[in-house]
């Protein structure tokens, strides 16, 4: 850790001015869109009784209308009306909102964590509390009734819960065994240290999670594709998070058993003799899974305000004209897909926090291997063959 928060505090501080970017560019996207629009009012459109709305007798928070011709329409307690699939709104701090319930727990467990840490010095809740607030940001969603759900949100809020319970349980048995994570030991004598640590985490907590808690913004029953095309797509996500899931959990039962049969020697049996990080592979697959399970979810709808407005062109239109058209276009499109491009940054933190552990850039585990293990012929060559976290097939 002392790598990460020493040299890449300005890498974690431009993610997090980024995550309060991605909070209020759905605001800002209904506003605008709604500017670019004649006679249009910026504020949210009250419940209509024309012939194309049937209005509610009163506004219910989670209650969802379909319209007489057919498109779903979501009177909630933050957005009056919205079309499912529109403009996604997240408002700001209202914790009635599952995006920020979630944050609000990442927030309490980390705090619970540090306080833990610094009134005990103990190692034992480090990854119970760590990883386990994943599994608690679930929560909220999941108690809400079935129908107020939607299919992405269920599914991957299981996905999230189920990882959650069962690393945060494995490590934290894990840590029965060895009592201190010699990794951390120096980092956590100082209250300063302990703070950045647990900041860290609550960072990595966030980042981590934003394809699934910009996921939860959208309540709509169907994606941007429709239909069949979103169920094959969920499904696929689903497939490929139950991979990672699977290769993780074999990976560190492999470790787990072979340390237990084989003390003082480095694995190198299943897995672990094509990759020198399998759990690394399983846990950036599975969460690459969650991403696809909301990427049709994170993409606006076309029918939703665009950023610019684009004035059709007329014959005769000059070269600026037209250039100023496609730009606005492109950017319009890459507006309404900019939830799918922020939640990309999920997957990028994940590799270069793995592998910068892997490569020793962060943590002095790979010291700490060397130390152990370099003497041992057999693990020079097994650090120059095997690669560091994709097998070579």
């Amino acid at each position: 850790m002392k790598g990460l928060i020493g040299g890449q505090r300005r890498f974690i501080g431009t993610l997090l001015l980024l995550l309060i970017l991605i909070c209020n560019t759905s605001a800002f996207a209904r506003s605008q869109g709604a500017s670019n629009r004649k006679g249009m009012s910026l504020r949210p459109r009250e419940p209509s009784t024309s012939n194309n709305i049937v209005a509610p007798r009163r506004l219910v928070s989670g209650l969802v209308t379909k319209t007489r011709g057919g498109a779903t329409m979501d009177y909630s307690s933050t957005t009056k009306l919205s079309v499912a699939n529109g403009p996604m709104m997240i408002p700001i701090l209202d914790f009635s909102n599952p995006f920020w319930q979630a944050n609000g727990i990442f927030v309490c467990t980390n705090v619970v964590g540090f306080l833990i840490s610094i009134t005990t010095g103990s190692h034992l809740h480090l990854d119970l509390i760590g990883t386990g607030a994943f599994a608690l940001a679930t929560i909220p969603t999941l108690l809400q009734q079935q129908q107020n759900v939607a299919l992405h949100a269920q599914w991957s809020s299981w996905a999230v819960a189920v990882w959650g319970i069962k690393l945060a349980g494995f490590l934290f048995f894990r840590a029965t065994q060895v009592r201190h994570d010699k990794r951390l030991e120096d980092l956590l004598l100082t209250t300063t240290g302990t703070f950045q640590f647990w900041l860290v985490t609550f960072v990595w907590n966030v980042v981590c999670s934003v394809p699934y808690l910009l996921g939860l913004c959208n309540r709509g029953t169907s994606g941007i594709l429709g239909g069949g095309a979103d169920s094959m797509v969920l499904k696929t996500g689903v497939a490929m998070y139950a991979l990672g899931l699977g290769i993780e959990t074999i990976a560190d039962l492999q470790k787990f058993s072979f340390k237990r049969a084989n003390p003082g020697k480095f694995c190198n049996a299943g897995l672990w003799s094509i990759s020198q990080h399998p759990n690394y592979l399983g846990n950036l697959i599975l969460w690459f899974g969650i991403l696809i399970m909301n990427a049709p979810w994170l993409i606006e709808s076309m029918s939703a305000p665009p950023l610019f407005t684009v004035v059709p062109t007329t014959d005769g239109a000059s070269i600026t004209s037209l250039l100023i058209g496609s730009l606005k276009s492109s950017v319009n499109w890459l507006w309404k897909c900019r939830r799918l491009i922020v939640s990309l940054v999920s997957p990028w933190f994940m590799w270069q926090l793995f592998s910068s552990q892997a490569t020793g850039a962060m943590t002095n585990s790979l010291e700490l291997a060397n130390s152990k293990y370099g003497n041992d012929p057999g693990y020079k060559g097994y650090v120059e063959n095997v690669p560091l976290i994709f097998p070579k097939f």
